[in-house]
């Protein structure tokens, strides 16, 4: 794993969900809080929360992970701020593996076109699950007969499930082979 300087490079310490985790950096000083940039998957309140939670786990917890922070040279460079609500926006690897990407192909993750500019629809995934922008949601906000509804925060939630591209049945994935 080759790191430059402005690189976090530790150990991932615990795992949130289905990208974000904490890590104990190399020098052992500090806890850094890490959020995946270009991806959306599950939070706790949703369908498969768990399964994506748990992926993410098995794949990072306990291991040397490198990332590059947003505007460092990341796929979300001039799509995403380097920082949200107290945590680093990165693009993190194992290795040479883009974590990012383990979870898409697992089906545990949607690219988010608006943060990575759709870099993460060319994973050789087919059927990639997106995560629709602002003007996607309005315009399938009436997919739902609870969209119809001055649209507040749980009402915005119920239309972005309703709105999501190429995912199965329910609003997140069916569980895929193990990578």
């Amino acid at each position: 794993m080759t790191a430059i300087a402005a690189d976090i490079v530790g150990t991932v310490a615990r795992v949130m969900d289905g990208n974000t985790f904490e890590i104990v950096s190399s020098t052992k000083d500090s806890i850094i809080s890490i959020r995946l940039c270009g991806v959306h998957s599950p939070e706790r309140s949703e369908p498969n929360y768990r399964p994506a939670r748990r992926l993410l786990s098995e794949k990072i917890e306990k291991r040397e992970i490198r990332c590059v922070r947003v505007g460092e040279g990341t796929v979300c460079d001039d799509r995403s701020k380097p920082t949200n609500k107290g945590k680093v926006i990165a693009q993190c690897f194992i290795g040479d593996d883009d974590v990012t990407t383990i979870m898409i192909r697992a089906r545990m993750a949607c690219d988010w076109p608006k943060f990575s500019g759709g870099h993460y629809q060319k994973v050789g995934v087919p059927d990639v699950c997106v995560q629709p922008n602002e003007l996607q949601i309005t315009l399938c906000k009436w997919t739902h007969e609870k969209a119809r509804e001055p649209l507040g925060v749980s009402a915005r939630r119920l239309v972005s499930r309703q709105c999501w591209v190429d995912w199965p049945a329910q609003p997140y994935l069916k569980p895929a082979q193990t990578i």
